[in-house]
């Protein structure tokens, strides 16, 4: 009776779980959800049912996120959903993936989806460490040099000034710039502060703007520096998921349709969403991808191939792992430019810096002499 009840209860409240719009579902990090389905497949591939899958992640897992996914899958697969259906009304993976998995659980592929997953989450871990490696150092530079100059402003600058009154001298310009500047800052923290965060909240707001990001797109597009990276990222986007919808058992108009829901282009939204009637009354592939800048001339002519050979995923297979070794390269060598270009930029704001400290007492040392 006492289990019945508990079972009651907790049926009771995912139903209102699941109807009241408004509760606020935490979003995954891409390394919560590449823990999550390595231990997935792991115990799927042990033989393991899903339901003891993850029922046994949910009582032996030490991480509360984990027992919380776990927790919410059990009770959608009892009540009848599938995993993929599962996990899309758990609204805490990243809609990739969640498409991945719906998908490849509905054709029959669910192992399948969950490794390309996998694959992906890797990769996009890995390139984000990449890009976080180029940031660090600029960032501790930059915080070393506010921390400097907020300290200068404050103790060392005043009695820069009260010096210079004793022996009736005058600062030199660029001590008078760096000073007035800091002492600004310093006086005005707190608006500054604020400021800058809401110069950094409008930031993120209007470039996640679609517009915005179609006028970004079309300026990496003009410059031959940053088109050629971008082009090779976007295909090897476009093949990568191209690649895992059709290995999951899509249909290729129903993997367009999925690539143009979740792709974070707006190009090839836009060019996929304007030829989606073309494909669907039988346009070749090739034909519909020539009207999207962002996909590179080799791959276009692969897919003439396959579209004339019908071997198109052996030859996806193949330009994954060609745009991924060639953007990787190119990543590698945008970056040897970037970090002297920040070095010098640091190395000019710290010469204005000691010039600004250096200048006065030389000049004061003149003057006493």
């Amino acid at each position: 009776m006492l289990y019945e009840c508990q079972q009651l209860s907790f049926t009771t409240y995912y139903k209102i779980k699941e109807n009241v719009k408004f509760i606020k579902r935490p979003n995954l990090t891409e390394e919560q959800e590449l823990l999550f389905l390595e231990e997935v497949l792991h115990s799927l591939k042990t033989g393991q049912t899903l339901q003891s899958t993850l029922h046994l992640l949910n009582i032996t897992s030490r991480s509360e996120f984990l027992k919380s996914i776990t927790t919410d899958l059990m009770n959608y697969i009892e009540q009848g959903y599938r995993f993929g259906e599962a996990i899309e009304r758990s609204q805490r993976f990243d809609a990739t993936i969640t498409s991945f998995l719906k998908n490849g659980d509905a054709t029959g592929n669910l192992i399948k989806s969950i490794e390309l997953s996998i694959r992906l989450l890797k990769r996009n871990i890995q390139l984000k460490q990449e890009l976080k490696k180029v940031a660090l150092y600029p960032i501790i530079v930059m915080s070393t040099l506010i921390c400097v100059l907020f300290l200068m402003g404050k103790f060392m600058l005043p009695q820069f000034i009260k010096m210079f009154a004793s022996y009736n001298a005058t600062l030199p310009q660029i001590t008078l710039v760096i000073m007035n500047v800091t002492e600004g800052v310093v006086k005005n923290f707190n608006l500054y502060f604020l400021g800058f965060l809401i110069m950094i909240g409008l930031i993120r707001r209007i470039g996640s703007m679609p517009l915005t990001r179609r006028n970004i797109e079309q300026i990496l597009l003009k410059f031959t520096f940053f088109k050629e990276p971008y082009t090779d990222y976007r295909t090897f986007e476009f093949s990568y998921l191209l690649e895992a919808y059709l290995g999951s058992g899509a249909l290729l108009e129903e993997s367009l349709k999925l690539i143009q829901k979740n792709t974070t282009s707006y190009v090839l939204k836009d060019v996929l969403e304007k030829n989606m009637d073309n494909i669907h009354q039988g346009e070749k592939l090739h034909e519909t991808l020539k009207r999207c800048p962002i996909i590179s001339m080799r791959f276009l002519e692969m897919i003439k191939i396959a579209d004339r050979t019908g071997d198109l995923k052996n030859i996806l297979n193949t330009n994954v792992e060609y745009y991924d070794i060639k953007y990787q390269r190119r990543l590698e060598k945008l970056l040897i430019y970037v970090e002297p270009a920040l070095t010098i930029f640091m190395a000019l704001i710290v010469g204005v810096i000691v010039l600004a400290i250096m200048l006065p007492t030389l000049y004061l040392t003149t003057q006493v002499m």
